[in-house]
């Protein structure tokens, strides 16, 4: 039996829909799930001080976010995103990676309205990616590899969603 004649009948087009929504509302959860590893928590507050000490809203942006943007994921309703040099040097090279450097670092402001609500930073360390998201105050919401963080970031290129690999 085909998709569309599944998708077609009442009963499984309300199905889809409940798969849509369940997939749809794993990606957009506004609320993470707080860091509750301190190993983790202690490695995202010595990140969120690493990055402040490095100012990262003096770093490039990626294509497609040169200035704020329009967001639809759970890091506001608008970002700004900032990369490293790492980063840079990788979008700039003219080669094509299949993944980012160790030594990536990208940081991403949410906001809703005007406010500056949400820091979201994921780092490429030689075991993967260290992700750690952060109240506007540095608080942290979460952090390590949450499940919220990568369900959604699978889709993306090396686990980046904003921009992809050149």
């Amino acid at each position: 039996m085909g998709f569309r004649r599944i998708a077609s009948s009442p009963l499984g087009a309300a199905a889809c829909f409940a798969l849509l929504l369940l997939v749809g509302m794993s990606c957009y959860n506004k609320k993470s799930s707080y860091g509750t590893d301190p190993q983790q928590t202690t490695e995202a507050q010595d990140f969120w001080d690493a990055i402040h000490t490095q100012s990262y809203r003096s770093w490039g942006h990626p294509p497609g976010h040169l200035q704020r943007t329009a967001s639809n994921a759970p890091h506001g309703d608008s970002v700004d995103v900032f990369v490293n040099t790492v980063v840079m040097n990788t979008l700039t090279s003219g080669l094509h990676p299949t993944a980012w450097p160790v030594g990536s670092v990208i940081v991403k402001d949410g906001f809703v309205g005007s406010a500056n609500t949400r820091v979201a930073a994921i780092e490429k360390r030689s075991d993967g990616w260290f992700w750690a998201e952060y109240d506007a105050d540095g608080t942290v919401r979460s952090s390590g590899r949450p499940s919220s963080c990568t369900g959604c970031h699978v889709s993306g290129s090396d686990y980046v969603r904003a921009f992809h690999l050149p």
